[in-house]
């Protein structure tokens, strides 16, 4: 299992107002959050090209996904954009509760396909 690589990791917990994230490449989130605290408010994410090498990994771990949490993390997405056209992740937002401790919150955002 590999969730491959990231153009931004965010690992520590943080507030981010109005910042861009993008990925291009292969195998590659445009923005991850491992194990942290994160509220993301105003952003926008772009992944716009790139492929899957792993169908196993794009569609149950994460990898290629534009916008992926992982490990714990906790994410609050407020007034953000998820934009998506990559291909084998379709969904652009991976989100996978993998225990309790995880959870991802969804406010006026809009997510594109």
């Amino acid at each position: 299992m590999t969730q491959g690589e990231a153009a931004t990791n965010l690992t520590t917990d943080a507030t981010v107002t109005g910042e861009t994230y993008e990925s291009t490449g292969d195998d590659e989130n445009a923005l991850r959050v491992t194990g942290a605290t994160v509220t993301l408010d105003g952003v926008t994410i772009n992944k716009t090209a790139g492929a899957t090498s792993n169908t196993e990994n794009g569609d149950f771990y994460g990898m290629n996904a534009g916008f992926l949490a992982t490990d714990g993390a906790t994410v609050t997405l407020t007034n953000s954009t998820v934009n998506t056209t990559a291909q084998k992740r379709e969904r652009g937002v991976q989100l996978r509760l993998r225990n309790d401790r995880q959870c991802i919150r969804h406010n006026n955002h809009n997510n594109k396909r």
